[in-house]
């Protein structure tokens, strides 16, 4: 016998002396030595939320609520901003799925670091736990291990099959399969744990959240303005609002960013303007954006999308014209993701990443260039310099 099992065994016989969780007036090592094999196994499994019941043992099952997700989880990773992710998980235990339960798996915050995900998602975690809810840890959590030193879960879920984790003393669940290799005492210890899970969970009130402390349009405030991203900035921003006059293009930079950027205190080039009010079909020609660039101080395009040939073309044609000038361009990428950059990301002055825009998106960056707002925000992954389908940054992170 090999080391490990020798200790596993003798930590086994010590758990199980020492159990005393009780379902009325029956220890847990009663419970126990009162369960088939079968039965055994069977509370080892969170399936659907729930763990198993057992009822002629009398014991019930328990609901581990599960959030759908993070509220702008993909503006929050590019914060870099724990206490925001933090933030997140008291906002999370405001949902109504979580009235009826003492347990929430928490949700994971990924990206391509492992380090990063691992302190986002603990943060999150650190949320729910305070709020009073017992927290759950699953398979896909990011840098296990030092998760579960700093949120101290309830549980663990694994997915190998195997209830037990290095360096974790406390219960695991196992999703799909159960090991064949888990018998005898060390599965008598491993129901012991899941035994005193139950029983916690149900000595346990069901937190009372109070929705007023939870200032959703406060963290959404803090989400637009630390989440955007100044991928480049050679002197342009911030503008200043005093007399400034902005040649606004694209098609996308009206009905948003035009009412916004007007807010802030800056005026547009009222031809450009026209022209997109005319929705004309009609490239704005070399001569044309000349004249836009002596009546302007700066040109701002807007993106919604990954750009194509003609969005290109609209940046070497602006950028041509406005630093004939010696007027400055800057390019907002108000884009779901990672935007194809290559061949035309040295010719503007400035490039900011917004995410997917809507009035308040549009509303911060009109203040980033305002200078009220910094964009202190930073991708949370690397963009390829080249993808075939039009995706991708090297230059900036």
């Amino acid at each position: 016998m090999s080391k490990r099992s020798v200790f596993l065994l003798l930590l086994a016989s010590v758990l199980l002396s020492s159990c005393r969780a009780r379902f009325g007036h029956t220890t847990a090592e009663v419970l126990i030595s009162a369960m088939n094999t079968e039965e055994k196994k069977s509370l080892l499994f969170l399936e659907d939320g729930r763990t198993a019941a057992l009822e002629r043992m009398g014991i019930p099952s328990v609901t581990v609520a599960e959030p759908e997700e993070i509220p702008g989880a993909e503006m929050l990773l590019r914060t870099w901003d724990t206490d925001l992710a933090y933030q997140a998980g008291t906002i999370i235990c405001s949902a109504s799925s979580m009235e009826k339960t003492t347990c929430v798996r928490c949700p994971v915050l990924m990206t391509e670091d492992p380090e990063y995900s691992g302190m986002m998602t603990a943060a999150t975690g650190r949320g729910i736990r305070d709020c009073g809810y017992g927290l759950i840890l699953g398979p896909e959590t990011p840098d296990l291990e030092n998760v579960i030193a700093q949120v101290e879960p309830w549980a663990v879920v694994a997915d190998n099959g195997i209830p037990l984790i290095d360096g974790y003393d406390g219960p695991v669940f196992v999703t799909g399969f159960l090991s064949d290799t888990i018998s005898g005492p060390v599965l008598d210890m491993c129901v012991a744990k899941v035994l005193a899970f139950i029983e916690r969970s149900l000595d346990k009130p069901v937190p009372s959240i109070d929705d007023s402390v939870m200032n959703i349009t406060s963290y959404r405030k803090s989400l637009l303005e630390k989440g955007m991203v100044l991928l480049k900035n050679n002197g342009m921003i911030p503008l200043k609002t005093a007399g400034q006059r902005i040649a606004l293009y694209g098609s996308e930079s009206y009905g948003l960013f035009d009412e916004s950027l007007a807010k802030a205190g800056f005026r547009l080039e009222p031809s450009v303007v026209s022209y997109y009010s005319r929705h004309s079909v009609t490239e704005r020609q070399a001569y044309q954006l000349r004249a836009d660039a002596i009546a302007s101080n700066s040109a701002v395009i807007v993106f919604s999308d990954s750009l194509d040939a003609k969005d290109m073309k609209l940046v070497d044609d602006v950028c041509a014209a406005f630093h004939s000038k010696s007027r400055m361009v800057a390019v907002v990428l108000a884009t779901g993701g990672p935007v194809n950059t290559e061949g035309w990301e040295g010719k503007p002055d400035a490039i900011v990443y917004s995410g997917i825009a809507d009035s308040d998106v549009a509303s911060v960056v009109s203040n980033v260039f305002k200078g009220t707002v910094t964009a202190s925000g930073r991708l949370s992954g690397t963009w390829s310099s080249s993808y075939p389908f039009g995706h991708g940054l090297g230059a900036y992170l």
